[in-house]
């Protein structure tokens, strides 16, 4: 049985790099750089992990501008977290590199 993520499982790799694979293309390398409960009021105090416990959450990524990640399914890699596979897509692009999401329900 697959367990369920959660925002505990990806807080503690804030500001790590992860590998982003789809099939045969080569791995790229981007950076954790937010895990929010979807929903969150803006403006309001984050909630912790224990309380976004079991809620729908979000996590956003930003790689490179120079390789861009089309929204599809990716293996995902990270040395402590490990192997991961979800949808991952593109939300925007900012003065360091190309935003992308991953929301888990």
């Amino acid at each position: 049985m697959i367990r369920e993520l959660t925002t505990a499982d990806f807080t503690p790799y804030l500001h790590q790099t992860f590998q982003m694979q789809r099939s045969a293309d080569l791995p790229v390398t981007v950076e954790l750089i937010s895990v929010q409960a979807v929903g969150a009021n803006i403006g309001a105090d984050a909630k912790t992990a224990d309380e976004a416990e079991g809620e729908p959450f979000s996590v956003v990524f930003r790689g490179s501008a120079y390789a861009y990640l089309p929204q599809s399914q990716y293996t995902v890699a990270h040395p402590e977290l490990g192997l991961l596979s979800f949808v991952l897509m593109p939300i925007g692009v900012d003065e360091a590199g190309i935003r992308y999401e991953a929301t888990f329900h």
